[in-house]
């Protein structure tokens, strides 16, 4: 059999450990007033609140969900589905511009995506203009923001 096409194979070494410094990157921004940005995934049950940078999900200025943002939702989708609750869906700015025209019609795509192409129910889904978060300066740019409402609310 003629090997030619392989390559030789070569031995992996350890890497010498260093004395200082951390695995875990440290955050650009750093943490204001109890908002961060996580840098390694993290054990969801215990979340109520879910922000995500819209630029992250939509298509420039429209309401179209780019690829990115299917495959966000698709990850949403399978958490949801292991998750009986009430979910209510708003997209902002935090410059005091709740319930403009875009959010809404933002936020309803999003519940659009998760029935439709997700199969969730459209009963457990509310849009709110409303946000749960005061003026802080987390993001200068539009957020989508996922709340999942505790069984003592809506029931």
């Amino acid at each position: 059999m003629d090997k030619s096409a392989f390559l030789p194979t070569t031995q992996v070494m350890p890497v010498e450990a260093h004395a200082e410094g951390s695995e875990k990157p440290t955050l650009a921004r750093g943490p204001q007033d109890n908002l961060e940005q996580e840098t390694q995934p993290a054990d969801f049950r215990g979340r109520k609140v879910f922000l995500i940078d819209s630029e992250d999900i939509f298509w420039g200025k429209g309401t179209a969900i780019s690829s990115d943002g299917q495959k966000t939702f698709a990850t949403v989708a399978l958490f949801l589905k292991e998750v009986p609750t009430r979910v209510v869906i708003s997209e902002h700015t935090l410059d005091n511009q709740s319930g403009d025209q875009l959010g809404l019609q933002r936020a309803w795509a999003v519940i659009e995506y998760l029935t439709t192409k997700q199969g969730l129910d459209k009963k457990r889904f509310s849009i709110s203009s409303a946000t749960t978060l005061p003026n802080l300066e987390f993001s200068n740019e539009r957020t989508l923001e996922i709340i999942l409402l505790e069984r003592s609310i809506y029931n």
